[in-house]
Parts: structure tokens; C-alpha cells; sequence
């Protein structure tokens, strides 16, 4: 294990869709949350800036 904890949570979406993501817990949390783009997309959220993983 690296040390992270990862949980399962649930997005509703507009049309009733839920969207399931494994998101890791921050404990350093800045205000900010990272999702996939694609997540971001199909939930037609504002994009303010992308990273490389």
C-alpha cells in the first residue's frame, strides 16, 4: 500500500446519471478539486486548468 485512502463517490449528474469516481482523500485540501477531464466535461463544469499525471 502507498499510504493513500482512496473512496468511492458519487456524482449525480443533471439527467439523473450517477457517475462513480475513486477520488483520494487530501488531507492537505486548498480549496481546490481535481477531477478527470472527461468528468468535467459530462458534468459541463468550468475547467480552470489541467495537469499532467
Amino acid at each position: 500500500m502507498d499510504g493513500r485512502v482512496v473512496l468511492p463517490v458519487n456524482f449525480c449528474i443533471a439527467d439523473d446519471t450517477d457517475l462513480a469516481i475513486d477520488c483520494v482523500v487530501d488531507t492537505g485540501f486548498n480549496d481546490y478539486l481535481t477531477l478527470p477531464t472527461q468528468v468535467v466535461a459530462v458534468m459541463n463544469l468550468p475547467l480552470y486548468t489541467t495537469i499532467q499525471l
